[in-house]
C-alpha cells in the first residue's frame, strides 16, 4: 500500500522537483515517489538516466569489455586454436554498436519511471526562481523542495590548439569522432584517461599518456608498479609529471608540444582525448546564494542541504567522490529528509577501481599508510611483481590459460592486516572478476573483519579474489609478535 504524503505537501504541486535526471535525480525521485511523495524530473537532454548511458558509465564499461578481448587476442596471437591478429582495429564501428542500443536503453529507463507515478520534463531547461518556485519553459511549479542534481562536465583546460578538431573528451568522444585514430596522446592518466588510452592501445592505435603528476598515485606502490610495467608492456608509451604545452595543427590536430623538467619536444598525433578531471555544473544556484566550493561544487552538510533552506543537492555536482553509488545514496538521503524521515550520510568505506586492460580494485589502506599507522603491519600477497622471482601467481577463473602461456600476466593480490588484533586493513587486486567481492569486503572490514574470520569463509573455487585462501597463510598473532 502506498504511504501517505507528507503534512502541508498539499500547498504544492510536488514535494521535490530534481533538477537533473541522471544517477541522482532519477533515483532520488523514484525513491521520493514509492514512499509516497510526489516527484518532478527535470532534464534538459531528450532522455532520463543523464550521461551514464549517454557517453559515460556505459560506454567506458563497453570500451573495456573491448580493451580486455582485444588484449587476449594480441596476447594469445598464433598460439593454440588462435589465429594471427592484425594490427589495427575499427574503431567506428563499436561507436555505431553502442549508439544503436542506447536508445533502449533511454526508453527502459523511462518506462520503469513512468511505471512508478514519476512525472518528468525532457528537453527543457529548468530555472529556479525562488528555492520552492522552479519554472520550466512557461510553466511555473510550486514545490516543497528543489533537489539540484545537474551532474558535472568535463573540465578541459586552457591549452593553444585545444579547440581543434580532433580534440576529444569522454563527452565529445561518441558525438564527435568520425574517422579512425591512428596516433592518440591521452592527457589525463584518470579513471576516464587509463581505461580509453588502453582501448586505443589494444585497437592498435600508438597511444601515449601524459599526466602532470605521477602516475597512479592513489594505487598501492606495488599495484601500481604492476599497472605501469603492464601498460608499458602492451605498448603504451607513459610520460608522467609532464605538461602539454600547445596543441598544433590547421584545420584538426596535427602535432603537440610536450614540456618534462624543462625539455620540450613534440610528438605527432592526431587524436587528442582530454581526461583532466570534471567540474560540477552548479550555474544554475549562484543566483540564490548558494554555498560552493573551491571546485565549484555546492556545498551540503549531511542531509544534503545547501545553505538555502529547502535547496538541497546529490550527486557530482557536490564534488568528490563523482561516483554513481554516491548519486544514488546523496539523492535517497536528500528524498528522506524532505519527506520528513531523518537521514544522514555517511562517506564509509569505500571500495574503488581502475580499469586498464585489467580490472584493479581496492578497499581501505596501502602498505605504506597502513605501515604508518599500525605498529604491527603484515602483508601477504600473490602475482608476478618480481619477474626474476614470480612467486605464486594467482590464476583465477578467465585467467588459467594466460596463467600457462604468459604466467607474469595473470594479476596481483595484496592482502595487508594488523598482526596486533588480526584486523584486515586493505585489499588490492589486478585481474578479472573480483569486483563484485569488493562490495561486500568493504562493508566486513569497515565492521571489523579479520583474517582468522576471513580464512573461515567457503569460497567458489577457482575464485577471482583469492583473499579467503591468503587469509589461511596468515601467521598466527602470538607467533608473529614473539618474532
Amino acid at each position: 500500500m502506498e504511504k501517505q504524503r507528507p503534512s502541508g505537501s498539499s500547498d504544492y504541486e510536488y514535494d521535490a522537483v530534481f533538477l537533473g535526471g541522471g544517477g541522482a535525480g532519477n533515483v532520488g525521485g523514484t525513491y521520493l515517489r514509492i514512499h509516497g511523495g510526489k516527484a518532478l524530473i527535470v532534464d534538459s537532454d531528450d532522455h532520463l538516466g543523464g550521461k551514464c548511458p549517454k557517453n559515460a558509465c556505459y560506454i567506458h564499461h563497453l570500451l573495456y569489455d573491448c580493451a580486455v578481448e582485444l588484449d587476449f587476442s594480441r596476447q594469445f596471437a598464433g598460439k593454440l586454436w588462435w589465429p594471427k591478429f592484425d594490427k589495427r582495429v575499427a574503431i567506428l564501428p563499436i561507436i555505431n554498436l553502442f549508439k544503436a542500443k542506447r536508445e533502449k536503453t533511454y526508453k527502459n529507463i523511462q518506462l520503469n519511471a513512468k511505471a512508478r507515478g514519476v512525472d518528468y520534463i525532457l528537453k527543457q531547461k529548468a530555472e529556479i526562481i525562488t528555492p520552492q518556485l522552479v519554472q520550466v519553459g512557461k510553466r511555473k511549479i510550486r514545490t516543497k523542495a528543489v533537489v539540484v542534481a545537474t551532474g558535472a562536465r568535463p573540465n578541459i583546460p586552457s591549452i593553444p590548439g585545444i579547440h581543434l578538431k580532433g580534440v576529444l573528451s569522454h563527452a565529445s568522444f561518441i558525438e564527435e569522432l568520425d574517422y579512425e585514430p591512428e596516433r592518440v596522446l591521452v592527457v589525463g592518466a584518470s579513471k576516464i584517461g587509463a581505461p580509453y588510452a588502453s582501448f586505443f592501445n589494444a585497437c592498435g592505435c600508438e597511444t601515449t599518456i601524459v599526466d602532470q603528476v605521477p602516475f597512479f598515485r592513489i594505487l598501492d606502490h606495488e599495484v601500481r608498479q604492476y599497472v605501469i610495467r603492464e601498460m608499458t608492456d602492451r605498448g603504451l608509451n607513459l610520460f608522467q609529471e609532464t605538461e602539454v604545452v600547445e596543441i598544433f595543427g590547421k584545420d584538426r590536430v596535427e602535432s603537440v608540444h610536450l614540456r618534462k623538467n624543462n625539455k620540450d619536444w613534440i610528438i605527432n598525433v592526431d587524436t587528442v582525448f582530454m581526461a583532466t578531471g570534471m567540474i560540477p555544473n552548479s550555474e544554475i544556484v549562484q543566483h540564490l546564494g548558494v554555498n560552493l566550493g573551491p571546485n565549484s561544487e555546492i556545498k551540503v552538510n549531511n542531509r544534503m542541504e545547501t545553505n538555502v533552506p529547502h535547496v538541497y543537492a546529490a550527486g557530482d555536482v557536490i564534488g568528490f567522490p563523482m561516483e554513481q553509488w554516491k548519486a544514488r545514496k546523496t539523492s535517497i538521503i536528500a528524498s528522506k529528509n524532505i519527506l520528513g524521515l531523518e537521514a544522514e550520510f555517511a562517506m564509509g568505506l569505500i571500495p574503488d577501481q581502475l580499469h586498464t586492460t585489467y580490472e584493479v580494485c581496492w578497499v581501505g589502506l596501502t602498505e605504506k599508510q597502513a605501515k604508518e599507522r599500525f605498529k604491527h603491519t603484515r602483508i601477504l600477497k600473490m602475482g608476478a611483481i618480481d619477474l626474476e622471482k614470480p612467486g605464486i601467481t594467482p590464476m583465477a577463473e578467465r585467467m588459467m590459460l594466460m596463467g600457462h602461456l604468459y604466467p607474469e600476466k595473470t594479476g596481483f593480490q595484496k592482502l595487508i592486516y594488523d598482526a596486533g588484533s588480526g584486523k584486515v586493513l586493505g585489499l588490492h587486486h589486478v585481474g578479472y572478476g573480483a569486483k563484485d567481492s569488493f562490495t561486500y569486503l568493504a562493508y566486513l572490514i569497515e565492521r571489523g573483519l579479520t583474517v582468522d574470520q576471513l580464512s573461515e569463509m567457503t569460497e567458489l573455487f577457482m575464485d577471482s579474489g583469492r583473499f579467503i585462501q591468503m587469509a589461511r597463510l596468515a601467521v598466527p598473532e602470538k607467533k608473529m609478535l614473539d618474532e
